[in-house]
């Protein structure tokens, strides 16, 4: 997407280059390829792909795990480290 050989985990996506519509693009490639919704914000919050890694986990996670979250819990990426 970003036209680059290489990519730390710790490289922001918008200091690459990346920016709004590309990340649109990324976030619909992500949730296509994991079959998860991930919002837009997530790349916006912090766009490495160490965190945006990490917000995929959980998402799945939680999707995997919906019986045990009652439907009123909301996850709130922030709060939690993984």
């Amino acid at each position: 997407m970003l036209d680059l050989e290489r990519v730390g985990v710790k490289d922001n996506f918008f200091e690459l280059g990346g920016h709004s519509l590309l990340a649109t693009q990324l976030v619909s490639r992500l949730c296509q390829k994991f079959n998860i919704e991930l919002p837009l914000k997530a790349i916006f919050e912090d766009g490495t792909i160490e965190k945006i890694a990490q917000k995929i986990d959980l998402t799945v996670w939680t999707k995997n795990n919906e019986a045990v979250l009652s439907a009123d819990d909301e996850v709130d990426y922030e709060e939690i480290e993984l």
